[in-house]
């Protein structure tokens, strides 16, 4: 944001506002340019506009938009704080993000090097064939910042470059999965439970498993303990954002028991039960999952078997699609797989006052926000299995939204009342701004620190980026670069409720809202 205060002042909260010029290739200029020359030149860059448009801070965001054509790029988080009253003295803001992954769907897979902070996001699990060509991986959030210490959510990033790549068969003790798919097409099968509470019999589905097509912008939902697996049917390559209802894992991966892990430890005649082979048969098959992966003999099946590369998708007849014991769930048998706009409740928000005339290319959008809600209420799956008892341990229950930002679209302010938020880009630049309050952030006298009411946090987020926001806690976003923006929203709570902020105002009387403004009497 440009202030339309007096440009010449020194003790403006400009400080903490930042413009990143890109270089050559699109690629942020931040190892090139220090902080402190950025910092001078967003402060230099805004006062000539400001002083050359006559403190007009539409005119100068026009002008803004007009140099770097659509190209600046947001680079960091910041508070902005009240230069009347600063934080006192050994203030510890709370932290929300940014958080970055490496798993880019836009860009050639690297080995294991991680950009994103390693405090934060976990080393991505690159997986490589015979040849060395890397067809896969996974990477899980290490978050242990955000809320206070104790984030409800995790979060991770599935990434397979093409037809038959395949997330081995396995479950997730703590938490449930909730994915939004941002490339390709994923192909889904999930096993229900066999036996069950018998008043609960007319809550479950009506099969044994399910299977699914997961195309770009469907999201899928597998509850805790329910084993799935997911393989990549796109020639053009697949990429998935998880979200799980847990807490961060000490492992790479959040408490994921697997498959060929299982059979490993079994005694050899309780493998040949499990898997409906004979017991010289089951012997070989643990043989095998002990031995060297026979996509890359360099490496142990075991360590590796979170992912692999499967033929079976590419022979004659399954070119796009991989051989089935079922067919494809329909809408009404309760799939785990659903289009977030087909599925979702839709709102629409308008653009605030402005925002068309800071870019000019929102004429062909006819709102400023538009959202679709995913829960259990629309989600038929999600609603069957959201009981007393179940979902993860942070959370019961899990569901998503959808969030499409115009060309300088807001998101009006919000919280939600029951259930922590992680959100994530997909596609664009945003602005989020996250209001804490006065309030203690902690959960023991140890780690508890008052938080100013003063001070708004303002995170910069491009693609691959995400942010957590604990509940109660107000946000708002707003499209950053002229051009449209792509976000996930992931809850811990299969049907989370929110305050609209500007829509609730209104119940209450003028005259409480003039007294809680500082206008105790009527000076009309």
């Amino acid at each position: 944001p440009i202030s339309e205060a007096d440009p010449g002042r020194t003790d403006q909260s400009d400080s903490v506002h930042m413009l990143t010029l890109p270089s050559k290739g699109g690629h942020t200029r931040r190892d090139s340019v220090s902080m402190t020359t950025q910092l001078a030149t967003a402060r230099q860059t805004r006062r000539v506009l400001l002083a050359a448009m006559g403190s007009s801070a539409v005119t100068a965001l026009l002008l803004l938009s007009a140099v770097c054509e659509g190209q600046c790029m947001p680079a960091m988080h910041a508070l902005t704080t009240d230069d009347a009253a600063p934080p006192k003295r050994g203030f510890v803001p709370p932290f929300y993000g940014p958080m970055e992954f490496d798993a880019l769907p836009h860009q050639a897979l690297n080995r294991n090097q991680t950009r994103g902070d390693p405090k934060l996001v976990g080393p991505k699990t690159s997986h490589y064939d015979a040849n060395g060509t890397d067809f896969g991986s996974v990477q899980f959030s290490r978050a242990i910042k955000f809320n206070g210490g104790r984030p409800l959510l995790t979060m991770g990033f599935l990434l397979g470059d093409g037809i038959g790549v395949n997330r081995d068969i396995h479950w997730h003790t703590l938490g449930d999965e909730w994915a939004y798919v941002i490339k390709g097409k994923w192909q889904t099968t999930m096993s229900a439970p066999t036996k069950f509470d018998p008043q609960y019999r007319d809550s479950l589905p009506p099969w044994e498993g399910t299977y699914g097509i997961a195309r770009k912008g469907s999201v899928w939902f597998f509850p805790a303990n329910w084993w799935h697996t997911i393989t990549c049917v796109d020639e053009g390559g697949c990429a998935a954002i998880l979200f799980f209802n847990a807490p961060p894992s000490a492992e790479y991966e959040p408490n994921s028991p697997q498959l060929a892990q299982t059979i490993h430890g079994m005694p050899a005649h309780i493998a040949a039960h499990v898997l409906g082979v004979s017991e010289p048969a089951a012997v070989e098959v643990q043989r095998r999952i002990r031995g060297a992966s026979r996509l890359n003999r360099n490496v142990d099946y075991l360590g590796v078997s979170a992912l692999t590369r499967t033929v079976a998708c590419s022979q004659p007849g399954f070119v796009g699609q991989c051989p089935q014991r079922a067919v494809e769930t329909p809408s009404d048998s309760f799939p785990a797989v659903a289009d977030a706009k087909s599925t979702g409740n839709t709102r629409v928000f308008p653009f605030i006052r402005g925002e068309r005339q800071l870019c000019p290319s929102s004429g062909s959008f006819p709102y400023g926000a538009s959202l679709w809600d995913v829960t259990a209420s629309n989600f038929a799956l999600l609603k069957l299995t959201a009981r007393p008892g179940r979902g993860g341990v942070t959370g019961p229950g899990i569901s998503g939204q959808l969030i499409e930002l115009a060309p300088g679209g807001t998101r009006p302010p919000v919280w939600t009342t029951n259930a922590d938020a992680v959100l994530f880009v997909a596609e664009g630049f945003v602005t989020l701004w996250i209001y804490a309050g006065d309030q203690f952030n902690g959960f023991a006298p140890a780690d508890s620190h008052r938080l100013d009411y003063l001070v708004t946090t303002e995170l910069h987020l491009g693609p691959n980026q995400a942010a957590y926001v604990p509940q109660g806690q107000v946000y708002y976003l707003q499209e950053a670069a002229c051009a449209k923006a792509v976000l996930t929203v992931a809850f811990n709570h299969a049907e989370w409720e929110e305050v609209d902020m500007a829509d609730s105002l209104r119940i209450f009387a003028d005259f409480e809202v003039d007294a809680s403004l500082n206008q105790p009497g009527n000076h009309a």
